[in-house]
């Protein structure tokens, strides 16, 4: 090999061993809430939110598609108040009931809005969480890799992908607050955290667990910077984990059987783990990377299986390599199926792959791609920026073709 491959060989692993072992200039910044945060970067915030906002107008007059009739329109207690509370009650039940209160259950326009008005204080909550864990600029970069990535499409446009933007709404905020706890040690963030765990298990039942294992994957990685008792910290956990099973097993079983209450009984209610892993891992990473084919049904695209677990096998190589050498990319990769692992659970509590299962996970993409191409501005400055600005270009215009695609039953 020529002196100067091995030259440009060394310079990559450079940029990519870059930040090792570091949780960024994230703790040593000044402001010590969400508020501050907010305030020292709201043109930024005002930008993001108003191109986000015009990026998903053309989806805002779609009619009512799929799971929606059932929901919305042809729900006789869509209205009733009361029943919405009972033994069913989340936000996203309660959510419809105030909608078809105020303003009828014939044109879907308010409800459109009021998921997109949801997806635009994701973006904002995006920022403020990255913002913490690795500083302004990656955070600037990241979210708006973010706010323009066509998988988010089937959550925020299709009105009955609700419970994943709502459900991501309270984790986030979770993890904002437990990031400023970490930063000024007030109790009261930790309490924050709580409230919004909980708020995000009266929304979706299973989902909400994805904060807990985030939680546990964020403080294994840098437990040694904020100085955790691990061992407590897990027993901790554990403890939460058993608890919510206990307590949810009656929604939990009402979910399978939802889910399997088509297919053969023959079947079970167990995904092979050989067949369910690799190939639900290999689609969602290529969902995330090269979004094509975005359908409501992708069991019709999956790969064979030689190539999904080589894409796993390469995918788990890198954390394992990154856990050692880079922190911020190994949390950010894990992210991704740590948030989506209560979707991909070996019990069916959900089909084997759709995108909004990927809504949170898709967020430690985000995180990876910010990551990378900031480190690359440092060392090309002419290649880093246009690969940036080609990323979001090709997204922008993915996600615009795909809010069409929810706007009838027929283009669906």
């Amino acid at each position: 090999m020529s002196q100067r491959k091995i030259k440009k060989l060394k310079k990559l692993d450079k940029i990519l061993l870059e930040d090792s072992d570091v949780v960024v200039e994230s703790f040593g910044c000044k402001e010590k809430s969400f508020f501050e945060i907010l305030k020292n970067n709201k043109i930024f915030l005002i930008l993001l939110i108003l191109g986000t906002f015009l990026l998903y107008l053309n989806g805002m007059g779609g009619a009512f598609v799929s799971d929606d009739y059932a929901t919305i329109p042809n729900n006789p207690t869509v209205t009733d108040m009361t029943n919405m509370m009972g033994d069913v009650f989340s936000f996203v039940t309660l959510s419809n009931s105030v909608l078809a209160n105020m303003f009828g259950v014939t044109s879907p326009v308010p409800y459109h809005l009021y998921s997109l008005l949801v997806y635009l204080v994701i973006c904002v909550l995006v920022f403020a969480f990255t913002y913490l864990l690795l500083g302004r600029d990656l955070a600037y970069m990241s979210t708006i890799i973010f706010a323009v990535m066509p998988i988010h499409v089937e959550a925020v446009t299709w009105i009955s992908g609700k419970p994943y933007i709502l459900t991501t709404v309270f984790m986030l905020a979770g993890l904002v607050n437990f990031l400023l706890y970490l930063k000024t040690k007030q109790k009261k963030y930790l309490w924050l955290l709580i409230f919004f765990e909980t708020m995000a298990l009266l929304t979706e039942k299973v989902r909400f667990m994805s904060l807990l294992l985030i939680l546990v994957g964020y403080v294994l990685t840098y437990w040694k910077r904020h100085n955790i008792n691990i061992s407590k910290f897990l027993m901790i956990m554990l403890g939460l984990f058993v608890v919510s099973f206990i307590i949810l097993k009656p929604f939990i079983v009402n979910r399978i059987n939802i889910v399997n209450s088509g297919t053969n009984v023959s079947e079970g209610i167990f995904y092979d783990p050989f067949f369910q892993y690799p190939t639900a891992m290999a689609k969602y990473l290529q969902l995330l990377f090269v979004p094509f084919d975005l359908t409501l049904y992708h069991t019709m695209y999956v790969f064979p299986i030689w190539l999904n677990w080589s894409i796993v096998l390469t995918y788990l190589s890198c954390l394992i390599y990154f856990y050692f050498k880079n922190k911020n990319i190994f949390f950010s990769l894990a992210f991704i199926f740590l948030a989506a692992a209560p979707s991909m659970a070996p019990v069916k509590v959900s089909w084997l792959v759709a995108e909004r299962y990927m809504f949170f996970g898709s967020l430690g993409f985000a995180m990876f791609m910010g990551i990378i191409i900031f480190n690359l501005f440092k060392y090309f400055r002419l290649i880093a920026p246009t690969i940036f600005v080609s990323i979001v270009i090709f997204c922008t215009i993915r996600t615009f073709t795909r809010n069409l695609d929810w706007t009838t039953n027929h283009n669906l």
